[in-house]
């Protein structure tokens, strides 16, 4: 079951009727970037990144996966990070505009490493603590996710951050 601001769905495809942007920044082979803006009914929405191995059964590389834009104000509430296999995942995001491409260590919105989105031998993690984070996002700001550490052979990881728009109630 998928939960994004109070829209249940049993799968993606039934989340259809929602707007999905595939985002044409040129990628690795290995990344897809999605944004899933269900923020037409609802003061919620989820923005992430879905990574997958270049070929079938290759693992996922570390590196900088891209970038999202943040589509409106809002506050970022959570994250949850899911994945084919059980594995560990370290990961730091980062905040920049285009004026500043790319991003690097400095524009983390994470102020401290030890509180890096981080699944250990496992597969899935959830956060809604987000202690040291810059969480206030402005509309315009691109988001930039460098995946530190993927070990144990992930193939397919979903990085989603749940926000809260600021112009719905």
């Amino acid at each position: 079951m998928l939960n994004f601001g109070g829209h249940a769905a049993q799968n993606e495809r039934e989340l259809r009727g929602f707007r999905f942007l595939w985002n044409g920044i040129q990628q690795p082979i290995s990344s897809l970037i999605t944004f899933a803006d269900l923020t037409w009914q609802h003061p919620y929405s989820a923005i992430g990144v879905r990574l997958r191995g270049g070929q079938p059964g290759a693992a996922i590389r570390t590196g900088l996966k891209g970038y999202l834009p943040v589509p409106c104000d809002c506050y970022i509430s959570g994250i949850t990070m899911l994945a084919d296999v059980v594995g560990t995942v370290v990961v730091d995001i980062y905040k920049t505009d285009l004026a500043h491409l790319p991003p690097g260590p400095n524009n983390s919105i994470i102020d401290l490493a030890a509180e890096r989105p981080t699944m250990t031998n496992a597969q899935s993690m959830q956060d809604w603590a987000l202690e040291k984070w810059e969480r206030e996002l402005k509309q315009g700001a691109l988001l930039a996710f460098n995946f530190l550490t993927l070990q144990g052979g992930i193939t397919s990881l979903t990085l989603t951050l749940f926000t809260t728009r600021h112009d719905k109630p």
